[in-house]
Order: structure tokens, then C-alpha cells, then sequence
């Protein structure tokens, strides 16, 4: 922008910055009508939800019943009082805690035929 603010065209910025003259347009656009140069930053996540004693209820849980879904473990951490509802973790965060840190996978089926 300081740039832009110097006085020199759009094609002259691209060339010196080396990124597309329709990037510099769409910046200098969003500029004026929004008094931003910078596009709005992605979501990042947050601290991880899962503190050590619902990692320890999640082990515990997957130790009683290793085929137990995430969806059921969310529910027994709330049920239980362990986590918040606005601190439980997704479902996939669970999966997630269980394959890394618990080292548990799932429970692979074995077919057998007759």
C-alpha cells in the first residue's frame, strides 16, 4: 500500500513486488472499500480441549470397551462431569488422542468363512 500511496501504477507495484497485477488491483480494491490491506486471517485452532484427566476417563474408557465410539466417550464426559459442554472435544480429536497418545487403534475384525 505504501506503494500505491507513492504514487506508482499497479503494474509497476506487481513488477517490483512479483505477484500478479490482478492481485495488486484486488488489494488496492479491498483497500478502499474496506480500509484493510490484509486479507482476514483463517481460523486457527484454539489450546487443545482434552486436559489430562479426560485423556486419563478416554483411556479408561477405551480400555473397558475398546470398540466404544468417540460419540459415546463425548457423552460420558459429560454426563460423567468431567469437561464442560463448551470445552468437550470433537469426536475426532478423541480418535485422534487415542491413535497417538493411548497408542490405541481400532479393533480390526477378522472374517472367517465357513
Amino acid at each position: 500500500m505504501d506503494l500505491y500511496h507513492d504514487g506508482n501504477s499497479e503494474q509497476g507495484i506487481a513488477r517490483e513486488v512479483r505477484v500478479s497485477r490482478s492481485y495488486v488491483n484486488n488489494t488496492v480494491k479491498r483497500y478502499n472499500e474496506a480500509h484493510t490491506s490484509l486479507i482476514a486471517p483463517k481460523v486457527c485452532r484454539g489450546p487443545e480441549k482434552v486436559d489430562i484427566y479426560a485423556s486419563e476417563y478416554i483411556e479408561a474408557q477405551r480400555l473397558i470397551k475398546p470398540s466404544i465410539y468417540a460419540s459415546e466417550i463425548r457423552q460420558r464426559l459429560l454426563l460423567d462431569g468431567i469437561l464442560h459442554p463448551t470445552d468437550l472435544p470433537s469426536s475426532s480429536q478423541i480418535n485422534k488422542l487415542s491413535r497417538n497418545e493411548h497408542a490405541m487403534t481400532r479393533k480390526k475384525k477378522i472374517g472367517y468363512s465357513a
